[in-house]
């Protein structure tokens, strides 16, 4: 879809011919680049141009909260397509999806995955229910074995509690006791406890902010707070994000958010 786009900036030049063309291209040369290439600096913001430009002229609308949502209302029907990178992800009635295939063909080459099942390194679980209620699970399973294999989490008992209770994280001396290779474990380890936060478990949320702090002079008592971390994550593998609505979306009424019995307008 890349190769759809133009170069709507100034024109790039390079001074040296890419590696791999050099048969095609002898002696010195100046390449002017009139599409986008993948990899190149220039070419997710020419892409996303060019992707807006097209939907907005099919009635598209772009979301005031984030700018990789587009809408759009048919016949009462919520209809949305979501842009990461150069990836789409539509979610809608099956007769409203294929009319935004149709909608994409017109510029776009593209390559249609099917139904939905994993997006961005999330495995995602759909049911339905009598009334026509859906509900969406995300977990990361591929993800927890990573962590599960690369800190042999393996063994030993399984932490009924993501954090000790009790449990103080104070701020190092200066006298840190872990170094080198143990300190980029520790920085590993929470930045994939920071992905899986953010799509599938909201729950280790305030324990990886917490241990994230300390991440460029980490103690031991760190080190050993985020390993029971990630074993309870390990342990409990199979929790994950639920979206669950009570009820079908009514564009005449406002709507409250309930978290854990809790409701927010």
């Amino acid at each position: 879809m890349f190769c759809a786009a133009e170069v709507t900036a100034t024109p790039v030049k390079t001074g040296a011919v890419p590696q791999g063309w050099q048969e095609f291209y002898l002696g010195d040369v100046i390449l002017h680049l009139n599409v986008p290439i993948y990899g190149t600096k220039q070419a997710g913001a020419c892409f996303y141009i060019t992707f807006e430009e097209n939907i907005k002229e099919k009635n598209y609308e772009r979301s005031k909260a984030d700018h990789c949502p587009y809408f759009v209302w048919r016949d009462g029907r919520l209809l949305l397509c979501m842009l990461w990178v150069n990836d789409l992800l539509v979610l809608g009635k099956s007769n409203d999806v294929k009319q935004i295939q149709q909608d994409l063909k017109v510029s776009f080459t593209c390559k249609w995955e099917g139904p939905l099942k994993e997006y961005v390194g999330s495995k995602i679980d759909s049911s339905r229910n009598e009334n026509g209620l859906g509900k969406v699970k995300f977990t990361q399973l591929v993800l927890v074995q990573k962590l599960q294999d690369k800190f042999n989490l393996t063994g030993g008992r399984k932490p009924k509690t993501l954090v000790a209770p009790g449990l103080e994280l104070v701020k190092g001396d200066g006298s840190n006791d872990l170094h080198g290779e143990r300190v980029k474990m520790y920085q590993s380890g929470i930045a994939i406890c920071m992905f899986v936060m953010q799509w599938s478990r909201p729950d280790i949320y305030n324990a990886t902010r917490a241990l994230s702090r300390h991440m460029s002079a980490p103690l031991t008592i760190h080190n050993e707070a985020l390993k029971r971390s990630m074993k309870y994550v390990v342990a409990t593998k199979n929790r994950g994000l639920v979206l669950s609505p009570n009820a079908s979306l009514d564009r005449s009424k406002d709507y409250e958010f309930c978290i854990h019995g809790q409701s927010y307008s």
